[in-house]
């Protein structure tokens, strides 16, 4: 593998629905622009700090 191909995709990370329901409290910042959908929000960034947990050079 060079460095120009992608990395072989592992399994997406999951993650808990509990976690996803607290992240989903919008923080005061978040809160005074709004959200059209806090939960999917807080999917998208746990998901994305779970990645990035999991490869840590992937968002490089």
């Amino acid at each position: 593998m060079t460095t120009s191909e992608p990395a072989a995709a592992g399994p997406e990370p999951e993650v808990p629905a509990e976690n996803v329901d607290r992240r989903a409290d919008l923080l005061p910042e978040e809160a005074a622009v709004g959200s059209d959908d806090p939960r999917a929000q807080a999917e998208a960034i746990l998901l994305e700090s779970e990645e990035r947990v999991a490869d840590p050079r992937a968002g490089h």
